[in-house]
């Protein structure tokens, strides 16, 4: 009797102490499919819900510098911090989600992942995939033409094209 007692006690003590507790997979399920897409100074994160009809409450996204594994396990890996970078509250039970990360260094790695919770953050999911992702500047794309007509095929090149008010671009 002593040790059914303490196990219950064990148990109904996860969590109580202001710490997240991670579920398992049929109480809770991991958001699937963590893609990025690079921007200028930013990445833009996207991800699917794979709580169908589940009482959650919203996603955690985490951040971290470098490129960190991309599977991360049964929990949120140290090196992620124990802080999100966001909350992202949602009543849509399904679908997919997207999110924009600015204030990113371009050229620098950035690794992301999320996890779903409920019970106001008391109860996450597993962690989704890590994804990581650079961000740098957009480049114009030119199709050059040399002098006799022929094309050259498009090039990436930096550009920055000035306007001054009053002039035409031809």
């Amino acid at each position: 009797m002593a040790m059914v007692l303490v196990s219950a006690l064990a148990i109904m003590g996860a969590g109580c102490d202001g710490n997240p507790t991670t579920v398992s997979l049929e109480d809770l399920a991991p958001p699937p499919g963590l893609t990025s897409v690079t921007g200028d100074g930013a990445v833009v994160l996207r991800r699917q819900a794979s709580n169908f009809g589940e009482d959650h409450g919203g996603f955690y996204l985490y951040q971290s510098s470098g490129t960190q594994p991309v599977t991360p396990g049964e929990s949120i890996p140290g090196v992620l911090g124990t802080a999100a970078l966001a909350t992202l509250t949602t009543t849509q039970g399904s679908g997919f989600f997207t999110t924009t990360v600015g204030g990113q260094v371009n050229g620098a790695t950035y690794s992301f992942l999320v996890v779903a919770f409920k019970d106001g953050g008391g109860k996450l999911s597993r962690p989704s995939n890590v994804i990581s992702d650079t961000s740098r500047r957009e480049f114009a794309t030119l199709d050059l033409t040399n002098s006799t007509g022929n094309s050259l095929g498009p090039c990436q090149l930096p550009i920055a094209i000035s306007i001054v008010p009053g002039s035409s671009v031809a």
